[in-house]
């Protein structure tokens, strides 16, 4: 359907357009055009011995109308001045009426949206300039790399280091501090975080045997509420030692998490961009860039491994 042109707008008919065809006459029209018009943009025809096919039928340049609204038309190029149509292609003369683009009109390669599915369109570096440095380092090696969610991390890194800013929010640090620093790759800091949340519960654990023996001691609960009672009382009870020792828990596992938070996001910049210099400056590596691809990514298991400890502790 890529030589159709819709019988309303008459701009050419992609293939992951909405299409609506005229039962009468096989008219094509966007499906947007369609519901504008109310019926067949040739409908004056319908019924004369020739019937016109519009959607063959080239314009001249200039003549064709624009789209209304709700047509999808950010596709790969830029957009002619004369007719007003966006070229698919790179090249120097639009396809539909053949007029010279301007070199300014030209949008760089970075600042175009690339295809995806459908009328998806993900831009994998998230607007950013694959050769842009970010500390000596381009951003198409920072996003191959870091090869899962890039649209976050290349332009976030680009934001970091033009504004020589350390700190930044990350929910998913913060939440699950051991498991995301050890799905970055960031293996000291996640063992140091996994040794910090086993002590924190090593600190909880004399305050939970006396609640639990406490509870033991006393009769059996015949209710809901009075097994919360008993767990108060217990509570309550608990010497100020253990009381102490929960609020030192608490207080270790609430700074881990903080602190990842806040600075995870630069200690995986630094992280990332540690290794890919040490890769390029390694002269022994023939295939850098296949070095940077096979060092990088995710390690799914070993978070999923640090995650198992606060999913059973939901249950």
């Amino acid at each position: 359907m890529s030589e159709k042109h819709c019988a309303y707008c008459k701009s050419i008919l992609f293939d992951d357009d909405d299409v609506v065809v005229c039962p009468e006459c096989g008219a094509p029209h966007h499906r947007a055009c369609y519901d504008k018009l109310g019926h067949c943009a040739e409908q004056e025809h319908h019924g004369e011995p020739a019937e016109i096919q519009p959607a063959d039928t080239a314009q001249e340049p200039g003549e064709r109308d624009i789209p209304p609204e709700g047509i999808n038309r950010n596709r790969t190029g830029h957009t002619c001045k004369n007719c007003g149509m966006i070229s698919t292609s790179d090249t120097l003369f639009c396809p539909y009426c053949g007029n010279k683009f301007d070199e300014d009109e030209v949008e760089p390669p970075h600042q175009r949206m690339p295809l995806g599915v459908g009328n998806m369109r993900v831009d994998p570096l998230g607007g950013v300039d694959p050769k842009a440095q970010i500390d000596g380092v381009d951003a198409e090696d920072i996003a191959l790399y870091v090869r899962v969610n890039t649209g976050r991390y290349v332009p976030l890194f680009e934001h970091m280091h033009k504004n020589k800013r350390k700190a930044h929010w990350n929910w998913a640090a913060f939440l699950l501090p051991q498991p995301w620093l050890l799905l970055r790759k960031c293996y000291l800091a996640g063992f140091i975080s996994c040794a910090a949340a086993i002590i924190s519960s090593l600190m909880s654990m004399p305050a939970l045997q006396f609640v639990a023996n406490y509870i033991e001691s006393m009769p059996v609960a015949a209710s809901a509420l009075e097994a919360s009672q008993l767990q108060y009382q217990a509570v309550t009870n608990m010497p100020l030692s253990l009381q102490l020792l929960v609020i030192g828990s608490a207080l270790l596992s609430l700074a881990v998490r903080i602190i990842v938070g806040l600075f995870g996001d630069k200690l995986y910049k630094n992280k990332v961009l540690d290794k890919i210099h040490s890769i390029y400056s390694n002269d022994e590596i023939d295939d850098k860039k296949g070095e940077v691809f096979r060092v990088g990514g995710i390690n799914i298991w070993l978070a999923i491994l640090a995650f198992m400890p606060t999913f059973f502790n939901f249950f």
